[in-house]
């Protein structure tokens, strides 16, 4: 009895010990963004703002430590570099590894007839070449802004939420609904009549800051219940059934496989014991892992579609988020 129980609390203590609770951080790249080289039909104050813009939303991911344009014309002046007429890539490269980045971030923005046309490339600063390169198109200069944020969503490994769109105005009777709202249907979640995975359900509110905590906080749940109360009703039951069996063995004396009292009463008590652990450890995996996370998800999609105002400009709705991700 005293092994079973010893080798028991012994399997519970690694099973705990192995469980990490508080969510990885990610190690931040030291960045920088040579400003957008304007081509045909952009100004190079549109490029410099829109360069500004993607500094600004690169920083937002919190992936990156970006070298401000202002201590990087610093850097720069120091080392006596001439700026002018650098595009190439070997010249970016020589660019980064002066102001000590690991990354630089440099494209161009230019028209195609009446289309906009952005492309943006992150250069490895120690191996020299292109990381990635995304590139997008806009009908307007205000749709740029749509545009740098898809691309930053895309280089950053993040899902691209609109911060507001442009709908038909629709009849009284109608009911209107912001883009991306998200729907529970029999428990299937969509957005814009899109099923969603449960991981892009999860990705997109742990963007908005009002579920992101939330979520966090649910996450953190669910590995407390996914490795140290699910482990420990698994390894319960592994007592429990054994023991339980050997309790209401009913062989006699004499027989090949006969079980004395003395060992019946201790696996009886085994059972118990490992039975109430089993139980109670199961249900609060349940709870935890199960019905928790449910609530949870539920809660958060209720927060996040709150978040989506509707408003009235010009005779035309708009739906956009009253807080910008």
């Amino acid at each position: 009895m005293k092994k079973s129980v010893t080798l028991f609390f012994l399997i519970i203590l690694f099973v705990f010990s192995a469980n990490v609770f508080s969510d990885t951080t990610e190690a931040k790249s030291a960045v920088a963004v040579i400003d957008l080289q304007a081509k045909k039909g952009v100004s190079a104050d549109v490029a410099s703002m829109l360069s500004d813009y993607l500094r600004s939303k690169l920083l937002n991911t919190n992936k990156y430590i970006m070298v401000t344009r202002e201590n990087m014309n610093l850097i720069l002046k120091e080392q006596d570099f001439q700026r002018s007429g650098c595009t190439s890539q070997e010249c970016i490269v020589q660019i980064g590894k002066m102001l000590g980045v690991s990354k630089i971030f440099t494209g161009s923005l230019g028209m195609i007839g009446s289309v906009y046309v952005l492309n943006i490339k992150m250069l490895n600063i120690e191996t020299g070449q292109i990381e990635k390169a995304e590139s997008d198109q806009a009908k307007s200069e205000e749709d740029l802004l749509a545009s740098v944020e898809k691309i930053v969503a895309k280089i950053s490994g993040k899902i691209y939420v609109p911060q507001y769109t442009k709908t038909e105005q629709g009849s009284a009777n109608t009911q209107l609904k912001p883009k991306n709202f998200i729907e529970n249907r029999k428990g299937h979640y969509y957005m814009n009549r899109v099923q969603m995975s449960s991981k892009e359900l999860d990705n997109i509110l742990r963007l908005n800051p009002l579920t992101k905590e939330l979520m966090i906080k649910q996450s953190k749940r669910t590995k407390l219940g996914s490795f140290v109360f699910l482990p420990i009703a698994i390894v319960s039951l592994g007592f429990l059934i054994p023991n339980l069996a050997k309790a209401l063995d009913d062989t006699s004396p004499g027989d090949e496989y006969y079980i004395p009292d003395d060992e019946k009463s201790k696996a009886k008590r085994v059972a118990i014991v490992s039975g109430i652990i089993y139980m109670v450890s199961g249900v609060t995996a349940g709870m935890l892992i199960g019905y928790g996370k449910s609530v949870t998800v539920d809660k958060a999609v209720k927060i996040y579609n709150k978040s989506l105002s509707l408003r009235e400009k010009d005779g035309v709705l708009i739906f956009s988020f009253t807080r910008k991700f």
